[in-house]
């Protein structure tokens, strides 16, 4: 089974996950990688780097 299809066919192990990945995040075992952080004026460039694979780590776009 794919992880697309864990949410709808078994919510319980959906839930321990999501629960896993909240506690690692607040607890700082698990940094996301930011590779960049867009102006929202910017956002067309942030999705072009996303659409060719071109961006490493996460993507931010600020919409501040």
């Amino acid at each position: 089974m794919d992880l697309a299809q864990i949410g709808r066919r078994e919510p319980e192990v959906r839930d321990r996950s999501v629960a896993q990945l909240f506690d690692w995040l607040s607890n700082k075992t698990l940094i996301p990688v930011v590779g960049k952080v867009f102006p929202f004026e910017e956002f067309r460039d942030a999705f072009a780097a996303m659409t060719t694979r071109s961006a490493l780590g996460k993507m931010v776009v600020r919409i501040s």
